[in-house]
């Protein structure tokens, strides 16, 4: 995508942005909030503080390489926040609202709360279960009834029972 978001390059802040969410599912008020402090990139981990988070415990979580390149990419010049947001919450959710439109994909109020659910999704196909605690939900049927698509899941296990061709 085209233009800047302050300091940073449009197309870096939102490759970054959405390596983040696929990396841990976090939700986007806390992922605005992230700061450089809280991130080991040479350990490719993320600890994010209660304080932040809607259920106020901490999270802990592992950085794929492709994140910590991403997020490599954004890091200069030095600020504290990670993804700094020029204006109001309204336009970041008018922004991401245009990028998916521009995409081609369906834009919903808060389309990064789709990849919350992506994460979820593909983190059950690999790990059955596995989906409620990496979310920190309060309860099993909450994860089942709003976070878990049956596509992605069913999908997977699809692809997973697929004999490996080869030596």
């Amino acid at each position: 995508t085209p233009g800047w978001i302050g300091t940073i390059k449009a197309s870096d802040y939102w490759l970054a942005l959405h390596h983040w969410l696929m990396c841990g599912g976090e939700r986007t008020s806390a992922s605005l909030e992230l700061r450089w402090a809280w991130i080991n990139m040479t350990k490719g981990i993320a600890c994010v503080p209660g304080k932040v988070r809607k259920t106020k415990a901490a999270m802990t979580y592992a950085l794929s390489p492709q994140c910590v390149a991403a997020l490599e990419t954004i890091r200069r010049p030095t600020r504290e926040l990670v993804f700094p947001w020029p204006g109001c919450r309204g336009s970041f959710y008018y922004q991401i609202k245009q990028l998916l439109k521009r995409a081609g994909l369906p834009h919903h109020r808060n389309g990064l709360q789709t990849m919350r659910r992506s994460f979820a999704s593909h983190l059950e196909a690999k790990i059955p279960g596995a989906a409620t605690a990496a979310l920190h939900h309060s309860s099993r049927g909450v994860t089942q009834k709003h976070y878990l698509d049956q596509r992605i899941i069913g999908a997977t296990e699809y692809w997973r029972s697929m004999p490996v061709i080869g030596p």
